[in-house]
């Protein structure tokens, strides 16, 4: 038995020199062995000119494949130097939802004629798919399904599965539906071999069975799938007629879409990074938000500077000993809060109904540690400086502090979701620089007030 493993040192060793030496023979043996995906990989780590190289050393059916299976930024690299035809005999071997993909990478006049030079079957099918948004069930749903009528017999629909194993890689689920094409249950292999071959498809058909519209977003399709373990959803239109279906494999990307997104938003970045691209397109990608934390910055030394003014130098000295823990422990208390309440909303944890209690008990925990930590930090001033007043006032506003950044950690994911708009943009700089103006507006109001009262 032979193991998986990913292309070793040796591997890439040899690549590097077969290429430089452009030795076709060699490297068609040396690539021959490798699964599509590793392919992929071998493709996005290439430089352009290399990259196209290898590509044509591959047959048609690995292209196509490794293609698909390729990051998008270099997905659309390699499509921009391929000719039409090439492209056409690539979108004819991929079913229709990765076909769909490679399609919407295309620019717009390239997209038009590889799509009237396509089958003209499969050009309706990749046509019906790009009227759908991209992250809905309809834009990442296959059209290629196995539907039997309810009314034929079960020796009917294994000749129609066996005619469906031809042309598609996969038959993962065959289904059942009336003569409008409205999906009314699902049939198993099982069922299938364990039944009478003249027995009616209705009859043994399972009629319990989950579907979704085309128009649910992705994430709530992933959701669904994860909850109740399923392998395919059948994706139907408003009156239940059956559209296609979504395989495991489309929400896996799925996963792995929306969680490099939600890394990109707490980084503070705009769109996802491409190790290719230049200095100057990441540094315009992550500029924006370093210049609200700046203006973060900025705004906390005005608001120090209203302050720091009515006490003397080495008292103002003491208390600025202290800025940077209160403003230190309102941002991790803050992300801790937010990240916590991301996560459950990204994976179906925290829903509608348990929202209010999921917010009122993050609360409780931030202000329980608030309190312990403003306990702590009161001893060591007490003992540092021997400032029992001071120690009182420091102590009490890094409680205020942090259970202030524990409400807002918590409530600004809660609100975005609500108005539609990504909960990962409420962590990262966005709750860091609110904690950090409002943390040291309470610290410093508090030394101006207290210190002069007690």
């Amino acid at each position: 038995m032979d193991f998986w493993r990913p292309p070793s040192d040796e591997f890439h060793d040899d690549l590097r020199a077969l290429l430089a030496t452009r030795n076709e023979q060699l490297l068609r043996g040396l690539l021959a062995e490798l699964h599509p995906a590793d392919l992929a990989d071998v493709l996005e780590n290439l430089e352009d000119d290399d990259c196209t190289y290898v590509f044509g050393l591959i047959g048609t059916q690995n292209q196509s494949r490794a293609i698909a299976e390729m990051e998008e930024g270099a997905r659309e690299r390699l499509l921009s130097v391929l000719k039409a035809s090439q492209i056409v005999d690539l979108v004819e071997d991929l079913d229709s939802d990765d076909a769909t993909d490679l399609v919407q990478d295309l620019a717009d006049d390239v997209a038009e004629c590889v799509l009237t030079e396509i089958d003209p079957a499969e050009s309706r099918r990749v046509r019906r798919l790009l009227a759908y948004p991209e992250d809905t069930a309809g834009g990442i749903m296959a059209v290629e399904v196995v539907a039997v009528p309810e009314g034929e017999r079960l020796s009917q629909a294994i000749e129609r599965l066996r005619q469906a194993g031809e042309t598609q890689r996969d038959v993962p689920q065959v289904f059942v539906v009336d003569r409008g094409g409205r999906l009314t249950g699902t049939l198993s292999l099982r069922s299938m071999l364990l039944n009478e071959p003249d027995r009616l498809v209705g009859e043994i058909a399972d009629r319990e069975f989950l579907s979704v519209p085309a128009s649910l977003d992705q994430e709530e399709v992933a959701e669904l799938v994860r909850k109740y373990d399923l392998v395919v959803v059948p994706v139907v239109d408003d009156v239940g007629r059956l559209l296609g279906q979504i395989t495991l494999d489309d929400i896996l990307d799925v996963y792995e879409e929306e969680a490099s997104e939600d890394f990109v938003r707490l980084s503070g970045a705009l769109q996802e990074e491409s190790p290719r691209d230049s200095v100057l397109s990441v540094s315009r990608n992550r500029l924006p938000w370093l210049l609200l934390g700046l203006a973060g910055g900025a705004l906390s030394a005005w608001v120090m500077s209203r302050f720091v003014t009515g006490f003397e130098f080495r008292e103002a000295l003491q208390i600025s000993f202290f800025v940077p823990v209160i403003m230190a422990m309102g941002g991790n208390v803050g992300i801790q809060s937010s990240a916590t309440i991301v996560r459950g909303l990204a994976t179906g944890e925290i829903a509608e109904p348990t929202s209010r209690a999921r917010l009122v008990k993050e609360i409780a925990v931030g202000a329980l540690n608030a309190l312990i930590l403003a306990a702590v930090l009161w001893l060591i001033v007490t003992l540092w400086l021997g400032r029992i007043k001071l120690a009182a006032v420091v102590g009490f506003s890094l409680a205020v502090a942090m259970t202030f950044a524990a409400i807002v950690g918590s409530a600004v994911p809660l609100v975005f979701k609500r108005l539609g708009a990504d909960p990962a943009l409420a962590t990262g700089p966005f709750v860091t620089t609110t904690n950090d103006i409002v943390g040291l507006t309470i610290y410093l109001g508090a030394t101006t007030l207290l210190l002069q009262w007690i």
